[in-house]
C-alpha cells in the first residue's frame, strides 16, 4: 500500500500512518522486536499470591513468541492512569512514545493515552487509544482544545478556529493525509460476542465527541 516515503505491506493489523514524519522509513520492527515487546508487556512483579494456580497445565504458560492475544486469563493485569492495577504491573507510559511516537492530531502532537473507571458494582472499564486524527482533540464539555490546559499562561487564550478562506487557501498546497485513531476497550465484565460488538460501536461515539471532525474519508478509525 503506497504511502508517503515508501510502501507499507498489507497485513492484518491496526496501524497509524506516521511513516515519513522523520527517521528512516525502512527501520521497521522485526520478529525480535515483536518478541521483546511481548516480554515487556508481560513483565510483572506480581506477588506469589497472584501467580497462576500450580495445577494449571504447563502448556498454557505464555512464551516470548506468543501473540499478545494469548495472554493468560489469570494472573495478568493492566496498568492504567499511571497507576498499578492489583499491584502486579508497571505503570503504562503515555504521550509521544511507542505507537504514539509519530502521531499528530490536527497538526499538533498526538500520542498514546489510557483511562479507566471502576463502576459502582466493581466492574472495571478501561481504554487505550493511539491518537493520530486529521481533526483536533477537543474537550467534549466545552469544545476547547484539549491540550490548551497544559499551555503556558496566555499561550492559547486567543486560539480560534481558522476562517473559511484560510482553510480554502491551505488545501491546494497540502499533501493528502492518512489518519487513524486506534482504540481498544477492555473490561473484566463477561460479555457475549454481540455485546462486545455493541460496546465497540458505542466506543466510536467517544471518538466523535472528542475529535472534530471525526470519521472523515482520510481517517481509518479502528
Amino acid at each position: 500500500y503506497p504511502v508517503a516515503g515508501g510502501v507499507v505491506p498489507i497485513v492484518p493489523a491496526a496501524v497509524i500512518f506516521d511513516l515519513g514524519r522523520g527517521g528512516t522509513f525502512r527501520a521497521v520492527p522485526d520478529a525480535a522486536l515483536g518478541a521483546a515487546a511481548y516480554d515487556a508487556a508481560m513483565a510483572s512483579d506480581a506477588p506469589a499470591s497472584h501467580a497462576p494456580a500450580s495445577h494449571a497445565p504447563a502448556s498454557h504458560a505464555p512464551t516470548s513468541h506468543a501473540p499478545a492475544s494469548h495472554a493468560p486469563a489469570s494472573g495478568g493485569t493492566l496498568a492504567l492512569d499511571g497507576e498499578t492495577v492489583q499491584g502486579t504491573a508497571p505503570a503504562a507510559a503515555s504521550g509521544s512514545i511507542g505507537a504514539g511516537a509519530g502521531a499528530l492530531a490536527g497538526g499538533l502532537a498526538g500520542g498514546v493515552g489510557t483511562a479507566s473507571v471502576v463502576l459502582p458494582g466493581g466492574t472495571t472499564v478501561a481504554a487505550l487509544a493511539v491518537v493520530n486524527p486529521m481533526g483536533s482533540v477537543l474537550d467534549p464539555a466545552d469544545g476547547t482544545l484539549a491540550g490548551a490546559r497544559y499551555g503556558l499562561p496566555g499561550e492559547f487564550t486567543h486560539l480560534e478556529p481558522p476562517a473559511r478562506h484560510e482553510v480554502e487557501a491551505w488545501k491546494p498546497d497540502r499533501t493528502p493525509s492518512f489518519n487513524t485513531t486506534i482504540g481498544v476497550v477492555a473490561t473484566d465484565l463477561t460479555l457475549t460476542k454481540a455485546q462486545c460488538g455493541k460496546l465497540a460501536a458505542v466506543a466510536h461515539d467517544g471518538l466523535a465527541r472528542a475529535i472534530r471532525p471525526a470519521h472523515t474519508m482520510t481517517d481509518g478509525d479502528t
